[in-house]
């Protein structure tokens, strides 16, 4: 029967282990359990008996040294604390990865299942190590400090504080993203040398899917147990989320009803200002709100500011391209002042005394410029594709696709006329022109060329270096197979414990 308590990982294990039989979190290595002992536990010294204490005692004189000077106390070992933890490494390449936990169906963790040895072997070391580490100052306890942290299964592992009370401490176990509320007891200061290793838990997402609110996180646990997936994270987000793209780890979720890919509705816009040093561009999709504001304009009068009252980030009236239009000053330069154009995506140095005062009413609407970038454009044609894109600035036939947005960056597709733009510039087309290429020069080139296209199409693994009987077992799962061996080292290390 499987134990599901929300935490997934690497293996079966009794302590914190993956989402299969697991009573304690997921993670990677055999833990709970533990012997050799460790903190509190009867290994280590429960072998020495009386006598291996009072040796020193029957003999009077004092221990010598080389030089015959009385025995000097060995100094005592200097402990210097973790303030932060080195941030996590993005892999370069395709990587094998199990979920560790999750938080909801599109927030959630992940580790590297080439990290798995590294992981264990970190664990079992903080369960020698957490005698020495010293007692946290309860006064000066901090939001995300590092710290050293004892868990359910009475096992002690890396972790950040998210909250404290009066009585409990809340706290991140930073190598597999589950949280916990701990006593004050169970938190210690995390020696310098062990933050140093960055996280083995990734908090990831997906791109461009919605969420079903309403479905049950424990059929997720489920389904996502001993299970390995295959992905790529594509970057670090503002809200220092991963984004991760990963096909068979999204279809399984999609298949379960715990998300669905968001429509990609077309939009109409005109293409109002290009950036070519940004390869930026932005766009209007909302004639009827831009109508609204340009009439508000005309119609208003307004007065000219005083240069007492000109203030950074305000919102003011200036002409861009010969007409009124909204600002916001972004930088005082004595007699002039840089503004950009919020509805235009333009950046201008004007004149103090050719400013007017916005309204209030003006001040409410949004702004109406969206910065975007061409989704899927090879960086050696992007040059081209943009001169190209400048024919089409301020037409009427234009319609974007939104794939994702970067905080107020949108990634777009272009149609023009119901064409895609970005399919002629994109990564993908230059990869099929330089095969036609190859393959006008010679056939048998042509066919080993796209024998390499879609090898390097197919996911990459690190464990790739691994023969067939490192990856697979009788079961069919890689994973049980090298579990189990920890599993049983862990368990003959119990059995020394009593």
């Amino acid at each position: 029967m499987i134990k599901i308590t929300g935490r997934g990982g690497f293996g079966d294990r009794g302590g914190r282990g993956g989402f299969g039989d697991r009573s304690g979190r997921g993670g990677f290595g055999d833990r709970g359990g533990r012997g050799g002992g460790r903190g509190g536990r009867t290994g280590g010294f429960e072998d020495r008996s009386d006598n291996d204490f009072r040796s020193n005692s029957d003999n009077n004189d004092s221990m010598k040294t080389f030089s015959g000077w009385p025995n000097v106390k060995t100094p005592v070992k200097t402990f210097e604390a973790g303030d932060h933890f080195i941030e996590n490494e993005i892999p370069q390449e395709t990587f094998q990865f199990v979920i560790s936990h999750i938080e909801t169906s599109n927030d959630f963790f992940i580790q590297l299942y080439s990290k798995a040895d590294e992981l264990s072997t970190l664990t079992d070391t903080l369960q020698n190590e957490y005698t020495n580490a010293p007692e946290l100052n309860l006064n000066s306890i901090e939001i995300n400090q590092v710290c050293l942290a004892k868990s359910s299964d009475q096992c002690w592992y890396r972790a950040i504080i998210l909250s404290n009370n009066i009585t409990k401490i809340n706290v991140r176990f930073i190598d597999f993203g589950d949280t916990i509320d701990i006593d004050k007891k169970s938190i210690r200061q995390l020696e310098k040398k062990f933050s140093l290793t960055p996280p083995y838990a990734y908090r990831c997402m997906l791109e461009n899917i919605e969420v079903n609110e309403n479905f049950d996180r424990n059929k997720i646990i489920e389904k996502c147990a001993e299970q390995i997936f295959n992905g790529k994270i594509e970057k670090k987000l503002s809200n220092n989320k991963y984004l991760l793209q990963s096909d068979n780890f999204q279809k399984l979720m999609i298949d379960i009803n715990a998300i669905k890919l968001k429509s990609k509705t077309n939009i109409k816009c005109h293409i109002i200002y290009i950036n070519l040093d940004k390869y930026e561009f932005y766009i209007q999709d909302d004639n009827e709100t831009m109508t609204k504001i340009n009439n508000k304009i005309t119609t208003t009068t307004t007065d000219e500011i005083s240069l007492d009252n000109i203030q950074i980030n305000s919102m003011v009236i200036s002409l861009y391209d010969n007409k009124p239009c909204r600002a916001i000053i972004q930088a005082d330069l004595n007699e002039n002042v840089r503004l950009y154009f919020v509805d235009y995506g333009y950046t201008n140095i004007c004149s103090k005394t050719s400013l007017k005062q916005c309204n209030e009413q003006l001040k409410t609407y949004s702004y109406q410029a969206k910065r975007c970038q061409l989704y899927d454009i090879s960086s050696n044609m992007l040059d081209e594709a943009f001169k190209k894109l400048n024919e089409y600035i301020k037409i009427d036939n234009i319609e974007i696709s939104i794939v994702n947005q970067d905080d107020d960056l949108y990634h777009v597709i272009i149609y023009i006329d119901n064409e895609c733009f970005n399919e002629k510039f994109s990564k993908q087309s230059n990869i099929i022109d330089q095969h036609e290429t190859t393959s006008d020069i010679n056939d048998q080139s042509s066919t080993t060329t796209a024998t390499t296209v879609k090898e390097q199409e197919r996911p990459m693994s690190i464990t790739g270096k691994r023969n067939s009987e490192e990856i697979s077992s009788p079961s069919g799962n890689s994973l049980n197979a090298s579990m189990n061996i920890k599993r049983q080292k862990s368990e003959s290390d119990t059995e020394g414990m009593y």
